[in-house]
C-alpha cells in the first residue's frame, strides 16, 4: 500500500534540497524571507528561501521553499488542547511585476508532523500533508505609500491566513540616505477548525535599500474564538526580516 504522506515528504524534502544548493550568488535572484509572530499561547515562525527565473519584462516563476514551526492551544470541553506542528512545503509561483505592482500567485505542497496534546488526557502525532495556494499583491500607489494583500491556504491542517495592509516613507524622502523608514497598519485574520483570530495593528518598518533589505516590527490585538464558542483577547508581537540578494 502506497503511502502517501511518506512520498509527499520525500518529495518536499528533495525539492527543499535543492533549492537550498540553487540560491547562491552565483544565481541571479535569491530572495530570504524570515520571521516569528505570536501571542499568548501561539505562535508561527518561519524561513522561506525563493530563487527567482524571470521569463520576460513583467513575469518570472518563482519557486519557494518554507520551513516553518506553528503551535497554539484552544480551549474545550476538558480543557485545553496543545498543537505542535514543524512543516516543510515548496511552491510554484507566477509573478508579474511592474514599477508599481508585484503579484505573485500559485500552488504548492505541504507536509506538517502535528503533535496534539489533548484537553481529555494523552496525545496523538499525525503527518499530515496537502496543497497549498499562496497569493499576494502589492502595489505602490504614491511613491511613498504601498498597499498589500496576502494569502495562504494550507490544506494539510487546513489552515488560512490573509493580511491587508498599508505602509508609508516618513524618512529617507529624497532617497540619497542608507536607510528608509516606514510606519503602517494591517488586519490580518487566520486559523481552522480549531479557532479562528482576529488581528488589528501596526508595523514599523526599517528598510535598506543599498542590500535590498528591511526588518519589520510588528505589534497589535488579537481576539480569538475557540472551538466551544468562547473568546480570548491578547496582544500579538511579530518580526520579519527580508533580504534580496
Amino acid at each position: 500500500m502506497i503511502d502517501e504522506a511518506v512520498i509527499g515528504k520525500r518529495v518536499v524534502a528533495g525539492l527543499l534540497g535543492w533549492l537550498a544548493v540553487a540560491v547562491t550568488p552565483a544565481m541571479a535572484a535569491p530572495e530570504l524571507v524570515t520571521g516569528f509572530e505570536g501571542s499568548a499561547g501561539r505562535g508561527y515562525g518561519f524561513a522561506s528561501p525563493a530563487f527567482t527565473f524571470p521569463a520576460s519584462h513583467e513575469t518570472a516563476w518563482v519557486v519557494r521553499g518554507t520551513l516553518s514551526y506553528l503551535y497554539y492551544d484552544f480551549r474545550e470541553e476538558g480543557g485545553r488542547t496543545k498543537v505542535r506542528s514543524p512543516g516543510e512545503s515548496i511552491a510554484i509561483l507566477f509573478r508579474y511585476s511592474t514599477p508599481q505592482l508585484t503579484a505573485d500567485f500559485g500552488p504548492g505542497y505541504e507536509i506538517r508532523q502535528t503533535r496534539r496534546d489533548l484537553a481529555s488526557g494523552g496525545h496523538t502525532d499525525v503527518d499530515e500533508n496537502g496543497v497549498t495556494v499562496t497569493g499576494d499583491v502589492f502595489y505602490q500607489i504614491t511613491p511613498l505609500t504601498n498597499v498589500n494583500l496576502i494569502a495562504t491556504y494550507g490544506g494539510a491542517n487546513h489552515y488560512t491566513w490573509a493580511r491587508a495592509g498599508i505602509k508609508r516613507q516618513i524618512t529617507n524622502l529624497n532617497a540619497q540616505e542608507a536607510t528608509s523608514m516606514y510606519v503602517g497598519a494591517e488586519v490580518t485574520g487566520q486559523g481552522n477548525s480549531d479557532g479562528h483570530t482576529a488581528q488589528i495593528g501596526g508595523l514599523f518598518e526599517v528598510a535598506f535599500p543599498q542590500d535590498r533589505a528591511s526588518l519589520q516590527l510588528r505589534a497589535g490585538y488579537s481576539r480569538l474564538r475557540n472551538p466551544d464558542g468562547s473568546k480570548e483577547s491578547h496582544p500579538y508581537y511579530g518580526i520579519g526580516y527580508y533580504r534580496a540578494f
